[in-house]
C-alpha cells in the first residue's frame, strides 16, 4: 500500500497528526526563547579581595587561605581555585554539576554566608563575590552631546560637563528601568569625582604636615553622623548637625593649627599653608567611552539594558519613553554591541 493511499484510508488518523504537529508548533513559536545570548546557567562565581601595596605572601596566608578553607566546607561546591598577586586575591568558586538552575543561587548564598564570617586583617578590606557571569545586555543606550541643528560642531563654551552627562543618563537609567522586562539597567563610563589638595614638594617639605595627619584634620571636621530628635509635645524634630564638608571652601577653612601667643594667637588655615584645595575627575578614569557617527566621536555615558529572565524580546523599547524633559543637543542612541563606531572601551573592568 503507498503513503498516499494508506493516507487516505487512514483520513482521521493523518488529519489528527497533522493538526497536533501544526499545534505544537505554534505553542513552539509563542514559548521559544527570543534573547539573542540564550540564558544558561553559570557554575563558577568569584570571590575578589583587594589589599593594596601587600605582598602576594601575605595576601595569600591572610586572605586566600582562611576564604578557601571557609568555602570549601560547602557541600554543593565541587572545586575551589585561587590565585594570588601582590595585593589581590582571586578565588574561583565552581558548584557541583548535580546543582539544579533552581538551586544554583542558593549555592552562592552559602559561599556568601562563609565568606561574611571570615575575619579580614583590617577594618576596610571587603571581598567582592560576582556570580552574574550569565548577564548579557540587549541594548546598550550612548548618551552624549551633538551639535545642535544647522552646526557642524559644538560651539566651545557650550560643552556639556562629564558631570551633566552622569546626571542625564541618571535620568535616562531610571526611566528605563520602568520599562517592562527591563531586569535592571546600568550606567559606564561615568568618571567620578574627588577633591585633591595639591602643592609642590618644596612646600610641603617645610610643613610640619603628613598625610596621616591631614587625614585626621578632614575627618575631625566632617561630621557625618545623627544629631538625634527632640520629643516636643507638637512633634519629633530632627537635629541634623552642620559640620559635613561639602564644598572645597569648607575644606580651605579647616584649621591645621594656630600661631602666636596671648592676645596674637590666631588660626592657620590650609588655605594659609600654601595647600590648593580642588576638585576634579578621577584620573585616570576606570572606563573610558564614547560614541561615535558620522559627524564625529564624542565622550559618552552608556546605559546598558538587561531583560528579564523569560522576558524575551517581546517588549518595544522606546528611546521616547524615556525622560520626557530633554535637553537640547543631548543625544540618546542606540549603540550596537558588536560594532566598533560604539566607541565601548571598558579599562579595567572584569
Amino acid at each position: 500500500m503507498s503513503l498516499s493511499a494508506a493516507a487516505i484510508k487512514y483520513r482521521p488518523i493523518v488529519v489528527t497528526g497533522v493538526a497536533m504537529l501544526m499545534l505544537w508548533g505554534v505553542v513552539s513559536v509563542l514559548t521559544m526563547p527570543r534573547r539573542e545570548d540564550p540564558e544558561y546557567t553559570v557554575r563558577t562565581c568569584a570571590v575578589t579581595t583587594v589589599w593594596p601595596g601587600v605582598p602576594a605572601e601575605k595576601v595569600e596566608e591572610l586572605i586566600t587561605k582562611p576564604l578557601e578553607e571557609a568555602i570549601d566546607r560547602i557541600s554543593d561546591v565541587d572545586i575551589v581555585r585561587s590565585t594570588t598577586t601582590v595585593g589581590l586575591s582571586t578565588i574561583y568558586v565552581d558548584a557541583e554539576e548535580t546543582i539544579s538552575p533552581e538551586r544554583i543561587d542558593n549555592v552562592w548564598d552559602k559561599v556568601r554566608a562563609q565568606v561574611s564570617r571570615v575575619a579580614m586583617p583590617e577594618a576596610g578590606i571587603r571581598p567582592d563575590i560576582n556570580d552574574e557571569y550569565g548577564d548579557t545586555y540587549v541594548i546598550l543606550f550612548g548618551i552624549y552631546q551633538r551639535p545642535l541643528p544647522g552646526e557642524q560642531a559644538i560651539r566651545k563654551g557650550r560643552e556639556y560637563s562629564l558631570r551633566q552627562l552622569d546626571l542625564f543618563s541618571e535620568k535616562v537609567k531610571d526611566a528605563m528601568r520602568l520599562l517592562p522586562g527591563v531586569a535592571k539597567s546600568e550606567q559606564y563610563g561615568v568618571v567620578e569625582e574627588a577633591v585633591y589638595v595639591q602643592t609642590d614638594l618644596a612646600n610641603w617639605s617645610q610643613l610640619n604636615l603628613t598625610t596621616d595627619k591631614l587625614q585626621q584634620l578632614v575627618q575631625s571636621r566632617n561630621i557625618v553622623a545623627t544629631g538625634g530628635s527632640i520629643d516636643t509635645n507638637v512633634g519629633r524634630y530632627t537635629v541634623k548637625p552642620g559640620g559635613e564638608l561639602n564644598a572645597v571652601n569648607e575644606i580651605n577653612s579647616i584649621i591645621a593649627g594656630t600661631t602666636g601667643e596671648g592676645e596674637t594667637k590666631h588660626p592657620v588655615y590650609l588655605k594659609d599653608l600654601g595647600l590648593n584645595v580642588v576638585r576634579a575627575y578621577v584620573d585616570p578614569p576606570r572606563i573610558i567611552c564614547r560614541f561615535g557617527d558620522e559627524r564625529g566621536s564624542y565622550p559618552a555615558v552608556i546605559v546598558a539594558l538587561s531583560m528579564k529572565s523569560g522576558g524575551g524580546h517581546r517588549q518595544n523599547l522606546r528611546i521616547g519613553e524615556g525622560p520626557r524633559q530633554r535637553d537640547a543637543g543631548m543625544g540618546t542612541e542606540p549603540a550596537p554591541r558588536h560594532s566598533r563606531d560604539t566607541g565601548f572601551r571598558p579599562v579595567g573592568k572584569r
